[in-house]
């Protein structure tokens, strides 16, 4: 069975610099008071490749920062990765800021 990447939005709850809360979706429609409640909300888009068989094999993140995502997805030691994040995201997020 093929691999497939999927893409999903996650608001993070930051506490003493620690993740104690994740929101998933798939639209962004997290309330938006709380995505510009710095530093203790944090957005971001994540990449999860895999399949039913075998689970997630892979997981990217790009974290909204200024009002931009970056170009290329992070692995889990924030190293920039060569999965570039596709422009409708960097749309939707733009769309969902104004």
């Amino acid at each position: 069975m093929r691999l497939q990447i999927t893409y999903e939005w996650t608001l993070e709850q930051i506490e003493d610099g620690d993740i104690v809360d994740i929101d998933f979706s798939d639209k962004l429609d997290f309330d938006t008071a709380l995505v510009l409640d710095k530093p203790y909300y944090q957005l971001g888009l994540v990449m999860n490749e895999g399949n039913e068989s075998k689970g997630v094999v892979n997981r990217l993140w790009a974290y909204e920062k200024g009002g931009k995502l970056p170009e290329y997805f992070c692995n889990a030691m924030q190293e920039p990765t060569g999965y570039k994040v596709p422009a409708k995201y960097h749309a939707d997020l733009k769309k969902y800021l104004l």
